[in-house]
């Protein structure tokens, strides 16, 4: 299955042809829905069937076996046959505010630059748990920083990196709970200008200007040497037409 999301985050709509299903869940050829995993939930919305019927996907998870996704239905009882060509429809908000505060995140690891031990991601809010001790600065100060940030519109690159060149710079790596796959070639990497390059299988804004205003709403001890970081829109997400 070739996931259309790796290389474009903004496609919104995908006709493809159904390869497997059962009462409730199906695969297809191709898709642009983002299965959940890495702290990014799966995502949501309908798939247009060849009758013209409208069915709810509830959420999208990772398949048995390497580059597959599963669409699961609302309606558990249902099975769209295989063969039958299918329009996707992404519930395209909720995608969107994913990308905005996944790239944020990013960021984020660029004011803060420890050791990521696990992350988050929600509609309208999304944490980091890093590994230090005591933050160098305050809430208010990694907020500014952060919106500095993102207001100068640092453009979001998806590129390529070699596992072998990968492995000779494991500084690249800042996440310690998730690694990058192994066996696959090439690893997708993340640039946001000079602000930050590491592995990364989410999808993305391309340029953090899309990033509203955020504020970091909590900091929390998780232990002696973990620190929670929670950041959230500072207003209500702007609905897309």
């Amino acid at each position: 299955m070739e996931m259309k999301f790796l290389a474009n985050s903004y496609a919104q709509t995908h006709a493809t042809s159904i390869i497997e299903s059962g009462e409730g869940w199906f695969r297809c050829q191709e898709t642009i829905f983002y299965p959940q995993g890495g702290g990014q939930p799966g995502d949501t919305g309908k798939v247009i069937t060849e009758d013209g019927s409208e069915l709810t996907i509830v959420n999208t998870l990772k398949g048995k076996g390497v580059g597959q996704v599963v669409h699961y239905l609302k309606d558990e009882s249902c099975v769209v046959p295989v063969g039958q060509q299918v329009n996707l429809m992404l519930d395209w908000q909720r995608r969107y505010q994913f990308m905005q505060l996944h790239t944020a995140l990013h960021v984020l690891s660029a004011v803060l630059p420890f050791p990521v031990t696990g992350c988050q991601i929600n509609e309208t809010s999304a944490r980091m748990d890093l590994a230090c001790p005591e933050l160098p600065l305050t809430k208010e100060e990694i907020t500014t920083q952060l919106n500095d940030y993102c207001c100068a519109n640092h453009a979001v690159f998806v590129e390529q990196l070699s596992e072998e060149l990968l492995q000779k710079q494991p500084e690249l790596v800042k996440t310690m709970s998730v690694k990058p796959p192994q066996g696959v070639g090439n690893i997708r990497m993340i640039r946001i200008d000079a602000l930050d390059y590491q592995p990364c299988g989410g999808t993305h804004v391309a340029s953090t200007g899309e990033i509203p205003a955020l504020v970091i709403s909590n900091i929390k001890s998780k232990g002696k040497q973990n620190r929670r970081v929670t950041i959230c829109f500072a207003k209500e997400p702007m609905l897309l037409n």
